[in-house]
Order: structure tokens, then C-alpha cells, then sequence
């Protein structure tokens, strides 16, 4: 069977069915291919994030993936959460920037310990920060 085919909008529907139908009998399995889909749906790369980085208002980029990565390895942070980091400090440079000033605060620090908080929040969603980023993106 060579679903290369099928266009775009038939396989959306031939999806939605097979979800609708293993949500009725094999939860699961359900779940499983949900989080199969969800992960593909709110996957972001490097150039990607660099993108949104980059549109980010009034300042784009503060904090260079280079940056983010030395920072992480300092901490013992996997690697693998190097893009989170990356769009989170800079989102909180730029929305708070004038916060870190008025406290005169350290921006690298407050940056990383807010994105810390944001994204190992335990009551978040799963995919919380690509969610949030994949919506930014689209606004």
C-alpha cells in the first residue's frame, strides 16, 4: 500500500477515524499514538526555533544556542533540553527586561532559573513549551 498517494486532507480524515475508533476500544494504543502525533505535531528544530527567537519582540536573540549550551552543561542539564532553554531565556529577556533592570538582577541567571520554573512546571501539560511556542509562532 503506497499512501504517498493520498492527499493531505484524506489522510487528516482517515486519522481522525482511527483515533476516534481506538478511543472506543484500546485506550492504550490510543494514548500511545496520540503521543506519537503530538510529538511530531509540536516538534520544533534548531532553525525553527531560531525563527521564532529571532521574531521575538523588542530584543529577537539575547542568548545564542552556544550560550544556552554552556549554560546547560555548567548544570548538568541534558543537552536534549537546549531548544527549550534556548526559546524560554530569550521569551523572558524579552517580556522582562525591564523587570531584570529594575531589580537590578543578573538577566543570564533570572532567565534561566524562570525557564527552569516554566518548563519543569509538575501541573503543565505535556508538550507545555512547544505548545506555547507553536502558538507564538502562528501569532
Amino acid at each position: 500500500m503506497d499512501i504517498s498517494k493520498l492527499n493531505k486532507t484524506s489522510l487528516e480524515d482517515i486519522l481522525r477515524e482511527i483515533m476516534c475508533d481506538l478511543e472506543k476500544t484500546n485506550k492504550p494504543l490510543e494514548e500511545k499514538y496520540k503521543d506519537l502525533i503530538c510529538n511530531e505535531l509540536y516538534y520544533i528544530d534548531d532553525t525553527e526555533a531560531k525563527t521564532i527567537v529571532k521574531s521575538m519582540k523588542p530584543y529577537g536573540e539575547v542568548f545564542t544556542m552556544q550560550d544556552i549550551e554552556t549554560i546547560l552543561s555548567t548544570k548538568q542539564i541534558p543537552e536534549i533540553k537546549c531548544i527549550k532553554y534556548y526559546l524560554c531565556m530569550n521569551m523572558f529577556y524579552n517580556d522582562y527586561k525591564a523587570y531584570i533592570d529594575l531589580k537590578k538582577l543578573e538577566p543570564r541567571e533570572f532567565c534561566f532559573e524562570m525557564s527552569k520554573l516554566f518548563i519543569n512546571d509538575i501541573d503543565a501539560p505535556k508538550h507545555k513549551v512547544e505548545k506555547y511556542f507553536k502558538d507564538f509562532e502562528e501569532n
